[in-house]
């Protein structure tokens, strides 16, 4: 899925709570970290922008995908942080949402998702998803769920005198 719409389903979801700014962050942070600094180089190579080219992505930019779109990095880094800091740890789980979006999203033939990275190759464990989130219909019908779940969000706050 884009980043934005990674953004706004993380607004979407954690909206009524003290820390939602923090989980749209953490709901954009793995394709911020897997991609900007390949957006980046892009720009610095003068490679014109678009669709990630598969075959023109260096090794430290699937080593970022991989790192940011891991179950089991997130696991971790969210129980160390449960751990330690317990109310302040939960705008994490947008991060393990997101990953959990792009899993049945991503085709394995257009930058599967990692998420079992770094225990196996992506190639060996890739969802078979029937379509990618990439594809024109996909796009219009969540695009189109995204706008009606803001106006349900804001006819509620406008209904409760907070908008």
């Amino acid at each position: 899925m884009d980043i934005v719409a990674h953004g706004l389903w993380s607004y979407i979801i954690f909206h009524s709570k003290r820390y939602w700014k923090w989980a749209v962050f953490w709901g954009v942070f793995p394709d911020l970290l897997g991609w900007g600094p390949y957006f980046v180089y892009r720009l610095i190579k003068g490679i014109p922008l678009g669709p990630p080219i598969p075959a023109l992505i260096p090794w430290w930019s699937w080593e970022l995908y991989g790192l940011s779109h891991s179950l089991i990095v997130f696991v971790f880094l969210f129980g160390i942080t449960y751990y330690f800091i317990k109310d302040r740890a939960w705008p994490l789980a947008a991060w393990g949402v997101e990953i959990l979006m792009d899993i049945p999203l991503h085709r394995p033939d257009y930058l599967p998702t990692p998420y079992l990275w770094p225990l196996s190759s992506v190639e060996s464990y890739a969802f078979p998803s029937l379509f990618g989130w990439h594809s024109p219909w996909f796009m219009v019908v969540n695009y189109f769920v995204i706008i009606l779940s803001l106006l349900f969000i804001a006819i509620r706050k406008y209904r409760k005198g907070r908008l």
